[in-house]
Order: structure tokens, then C-alpha cells, then sequence
């Protein structure tokens, strides 16, 4: 079988012989200033050297002896250096000449080998193909599934589609990603052999089974979820490949793979075009809303750790993340591919909702998974001048251990998230996002249409209807919160300490 094209760069001797004889050129162009560095260093020493023998001979009781009649020309012994530059130019040439000797072998053996020709480094993404290349097509499901599917969900050429979960920003995608990947296999309903499968490309893989639940391991709110768009549309052309063939098996299968990240939704069109263009399949968009208020609330709790500006020009720049909802869907809906724009509103039933919607069986988990901060909380957050770590990694590892140590309701009596808007603030959010959301009731579904018109904080300056009563603050907070912290570290120990002796106790022992 043909191997890959060999490249120089990717041999670790190559690396090996370059750093090599850099470190002989940095060597010999620090010579000189090395001579005279140490030669003051070893000066010192043997000071200090021969100092402290004529103080351990004089408590002996011998006779002193003076050091200035010992002493030596520095420059008699310059050339007797203790460390000298040879010894690591020496160990430097002999890793040149070693690495230059496995290059030169590995080289020779790579070039006895036949290999395949080198892929086009263009690019890896072509939205829009030229005429004479052929679109890769999606195969089609076999008769028996394709007569279970509803028209809704088949597309004309008998294809399942890819169905991708695209946010938006605080509008419930913890609660939907951590339901997924707890339970990534759903059965359709009334399908008859048709299955959802979470999943998500991390770094140029799909990870699903195991590996989706080692990468949700590793990451303080235990999910997994996919890499921006971005990084997505700049993958190496060959693991796009891979990983678009693996989805398009998938859907033969019969199973409908789901994707999720919560800021697809507002990416830029140009990146969105470009994704859905190279996944050349079907695809199915599902997009939570939510008030622009409370929804810029969310995120700014959720950055404050990053804003470094008032919040008029903070404001300015969220409106791109999150609230004005129409334009972010109008990308999507023209991106190529795409068939539908599912939608919906987020509630406290989250992953209800979305199961919902694709009609797959209901959730395994809590609705709710992202919780916010207390008002006590965030006032501490707020205080610090450099809040510590990434917030939304904090607040998952804070709220976990606050609830196995039992003390939810007392961080919850410490009232809600605070709003940070001043009420000209919430006026202007309301007016620059008003035209966006009356387009954006004919996206939605009947059901979805009536709760926005009927909400009034979707279209109401009013702050009576945005603020929630939030406690004052209260200077024994401050102790009620450390106290709350303390049992929630305690538990977070306690279960650590169950998890090394239940590993200690099931780690195979090495046998004599």
C-alpha cells in the first residue's frame, strides 16, 4: 500500500540536527562573553572555596596561612576553566552528528517506498466548487429504514439529515449538551430503526461512545461539544474528508448524527456558508431564543471576568453574540445545505423542549445544568479586580460540590443573578433588537409565535418586568457564602478520597 509523501519536517531527527547545531551557532557566538562570565563565576567560587578552609583550619588550631600570598594570576589559569565551553559544544556536535545520521536513514528508507502524491494544499473548504468537480454524494438509507421515515425528516434523494444544535448563547445548550452526552443513542420515535447520536468533532475527530465521554471527562462541566466554526472550516483537508465519510456512513445506517456548540449560531455567514457547504449533506438547524435582556445578562455574568469597558460599548459588541436574533438565523437559513431552521424558546425544560422537537425519547438528566451565580456571588466576582480562572468552568465545579454537600437552598436564599443593566440600558437593548424579533416570529412555530407576542419583556422597556428582586447586600453574606464554599470543599474532598482508595483497591498489584 502506497505510504503518505515524506516531508523533512516530519521527522523528529529533523528537529533533532536543527536545534543542535543552533545550539553550536549560540555557542560559538557567545564564546567570548562565556569566558569572561565564568571565569568571574569560578573566580568567586574558588574565593569562597579556600575561605572557608583557612576558617575550618583556624578553629582546628593550626596556623592561618594568608590567602593574598596563594593567590593566582587570573590570567595564568584562564585556560583551566572548571566548565569549560568544549564540553558542551562536544555534546551539542554529538547530537548534530546523530541526528543528521538517523535523517539521512530514515530518508533513504522513505525514498525505497512507493507514495502516494501529495494532497492539494489549497484550502480545504470550497463553498462553492467549480463546475467540473463532482460533489461528493450522500448514499442513500436502505428501502426498510426509508419507509419508517416521516416526510419531515426524509430530503428528496432519501437521505437522513445531519441535524446540528447551533445555540444560541445562554439559551440553555448546557442542559441539552450534558442530557446528550450522558445518553448519546436516542431512539426515534414511532421510526422503526431510526436512531439520534450525539457526538462532536474535537481537533479533527469525531468522538463518539468513549471517546465523547472521556472528553466530557475532562472538562469541568462534564459534556462534550464541537469545536467552533472556525476551527472547523481550517481542519487539514484529509480529516474533514474523514470525518464528512464517517457521517455520511452513519446516516446510511440509518442514525441521524447531532452536532452542538452553542456559538454557531452568531458566527459570521462567510464561516457558516463555508461549514455547511463542505459537509455536502442534508442538514437540519436546531436554534433556542430568549429574551435580549435577560439573555445579555447571562453572558455578561458570564465574561466579566474579560470586560475591560463601560458597558454601552460592552453592549454594543453582545448584540453580535446574542439577542438580536433574526439575523443570526437568517444565516443560517441561506446556508447551502440547509433544509430547516427549527425555532424555539428556552425555558427551564430545555432538553425537554429539544427532545421535543426532533422527536426523540425524553431526557435522561435535570433540565437544568448551567446554573448562575447567587447575587452573593457575583457581588464577590464582581469585587475582585482580577477574577480567578474562567467563570463558567468555576461555576460548574462551585455549584457541583455545593450540591453534594447539601447546600443548595442556602446558596439560593442568597438571591438571584443580579441585573446589571441601568434602566436606559434596558431601553436601548429593547429598542435595537425590537425589528430583529418581529422578523423573527415568522421563523417560528405557532406555539413559539404566541409565547413571544404575549411576553412583554421581548418588546417592553419597562424595568419592572426585567429585574428580579435581588437582596440587598448584606455584610454577614459574605460569611454565609465562605461557610456554604468550606462544606462544599469538604465534600468535594470526601468524594476524592473515596475515589483514590476504591482505585487503590482495584489497581492491579504488580506480581512478585
Amino acid at each position: 500500500m502506497p505510504s503518505p509523501p515524506f516531508r523533512l519536517t516530519d521527522s523528529p531527527w529533523f528537529w533533532g540536527l536543527m536545534f543542535s547545531v543552533m545550539a553550536l551557532v549560540g555557542m560559538g557566538l557567545i564564546a567570548p562573553k562565556y569566558d569572561i562570565r565564568q571565569r568571574q563565576i569560578e573566580g568567586r567560587f574558588l574565593g569562597r572555596q579556600n575561605a572557608a578552609i583557612e576558617r575550618s583550619r583556624r578553629a582546628a588550631g593550626l596556623d592561618p596561612i594568608d590567602l593574598a600570598e596563594t593567590a593566582e594570576d587570573r590570567d595564568v589559569v584562564a585556560p583551566g576553566r572548571i566548565v569549560p565551553l568544549w564540553t558542551l559544544a562536544t555534546l551539542a556536535g554529538l547530537a548534530a552528528t546523530g541526528s543528521a545520521a538517523m535523517l539521512a536513514r530514515e530518508t533513504l528508507g522513505a525514498s525505497r517506498q512507493p507514495q502516494v502524491p501529495p494532497e492539494d494544499e489549497s484550502p480545504p473548504f470550497h463553498p462553492q466548487p467549480p463546475q467540473s468537480v463532482t460533489q461528493p454524494q450522500a448514499p442513500a438509507i436502505t428501502d426498510a429504514i426509508a419507509s419508517a421515515i416521516p416526510e419531515t425528516l426524509i430530503t428528496p434523494g432519501n437521505e437522513l439529515p445531519l441535524l446540528l444544535h447551533v445555540g444560541g448563547v445562554k439559551t440553555g445548550s448546557s442542559a441539552i449538551q450534558r442530557d446528550l452526552t450522558s445518553d448519546p443513542i436516542r431512539p426515534a420515535l414511532d421510526l422503526g430503526g431510526i436512531r439520534y447520536e450525539y457526538m462532536a468533532i474535537v481537533q479533527g475527530r469525531l468522538l463518539r461512545g468513549p471517546a465523547l465521554t472521556d472528553a466530557a471527562a475532562c472538562f469541568s462541566a462534564l459534556y462534550a461539544f464541537s469545536d467552533r466554526l472556525e476551527e472547523l472550516v481550517n481542519l487539514p483537508a484529509a480529516d474533514f474528508a474523514t470525518i464528512r465519510d464517517t457521517l455520511l456512513d452513519l446516516r446510511r445506517q440509518g442514525i441521524v448524527p447531532i452536532l452542538s456548540y452553542e456559538g454557531w449560531l452568531s458566527d459570521p455567514a462567510d464561516l457558516i456558508h463555508r461549514f455547511t457547504a463542505s459537509l455536502a449533506m442534508p442538514l437540519r438547524v436546531v436554534a433556542f431564543v430568549r429574551d435580549p435582556v435577560s439573555a445579555l445578562n447571562s453572558w455578561y455574568w458570564e465574561r466579566v471576568a474579560e470586560i475591560d469597558q463601560p458597558i454601552d460599548a460592552w453592549i454594543d459588541e453582545a448584540l453580535e453574540m446574542t439577542g438580536a436574533w433574526d439575523g443570526f438565523l437568517e444565516r443560517w437559513s441561506t446556508a447551502p445545505g440547509v433544509g430547516s431552521v427549527d425555532v424555539r424558546l428556552v425555558d427551564a425544560a430545555a432538553t425537554a423542549t429539544f427532545c421535543d422537537a426532533i422527536g426523540c425519547e425524553p431526557p435522561t438528566t435535570n433540565g437544568l445544568h448551567n446554573r448562575s451565580f447567587t447575587a452573593a456571588m457575583a457581588r464577590f466576582v464582581s469585587r475582585c479586580p482580577q477574577p480567578p480562572g474562567y467563570l463558567s468552568e468555576m461555576k460548574f465545579s462551585w455549584w457541583r460540590w455545593v450540591e453534594a454537600a447539601g447546600a443548595t437552598a442556602e446558596c439560593e436564599a442568597l438571591g438571584g443573578l443580579p441585573l446589571v443593566f441601568s434602566d436606559d440600558q434596558i431601553g436601548r437593548i429593547v429598542a435595537s433588537t425590537a425589528d430583529a424579533n418581529r422578523r423573527l416570529l415568522d421563523r417560528c412555530p405557532e406555539d413559539v409565535r404566541q409565547r413571544i407576542e404575549g411576553d412583554p419583556r421581548w418588546w417592553s422597556a419597562d424595568p419592572a418586568l426585567h429585574r428580579r428582586p435581588t437582596p440587598p447586600p448584606d455584610p454577614a453574606e459574605g460569611d454565609r457564602l465562605l461557610e456554604v464554599t468550606l462544606r462544599a470543599l469538604a465534600a468535594a474532598d470526601l468524594a476524592w478520597r473515596k475515589v483514590s482508595t476504591d482505585l487503590r483497591h482495584t489497581s492491579p498489584r504488580q506480581q512478585d
